[in-house]
């Protein structure tokens, strides 16, 4: 018989992770973090990992948290480097948010 993946037996605890762990934005890309534009308004990318990644923002996300899917673009300076599909996660903790990606435009 399948188990569901809570009974399943391994870590406990805060040892538990349920996806790839993320990976600090200042310290994957040192110095030199690019910022994201979601809807239009820039972001701080906090931190990032194969699923999606998590931003940065010091006021209400009006129109952005409560939307299916969103174009995301990374960029640094003027140049874009990245532009994907993504859906808004739950608030991660004050003041962050956590998008996951849903695929290429």
């Amino acid at each position: 018989m399948t188990k569901h993946y809570t009974e399943l037996t391994g870590a406990s605890g805060d040892q538990v992770q349920f996806g790839p762990p993320m990976i600090e934005a200042r310290e994957l890309f040192i110095g030199a973090s690019p910022k994201v534009r979601v809807s239009d308004r820039i972001f701080t990318l906090k931190r990032i990992g194969p699923l999606g990644f998590v931003i940065a923002h010091n006021e209400p996300l009006h129109g952005i948290s409560d939307q299916n899917l969103l174009d995301a673009e990374f960029i640094q300076g003027e140049e874009n480097l990245l532009k994907i599909i993504v859906s808004p996660s739950d608030p991660v903790d004050e003041g962050e948010i956590e998008f996951l990606v849903r695929g290429l435009p």
